[in-house]
């Protein structure tokens, strides 16, 4: 609905609020946050919050679909 800082804020809270154990839970809003990092041209900050990503937790095909999403953005 174009605010994305207002959501990049929202998905940033909710990542700190999530225990660490919560792994998938984790790496959706941390795919998220790239999205949204991308979506605002803010290149470097997706680089970084990719390079933390647990990519162990990416057990589902859809989140792992859209981190390659976010990789092939960050390519570009």
């Amino acid at each position: 609905m174009g605010r994305l800082p207002d959501a990049e804020l929202a998905t940033a809270q909710a990542l700190q609020l999530l225990a660490p154990s919560m792994r998938r839970n984790r790496a959706y809003y941390g795919v998220q946050l790239a999205e949204l990092q991308v979506a605002q041209g803010d290149t470097d900050r997706a680089k970084a919050t990719v390079a933390r990503l647990d990519t162990s937790a990416l057990s589902s095909r859809r989140i792992a679909g859209r981190l390659a999403t976010v990789h092939r953005a960050l390519a570009a």
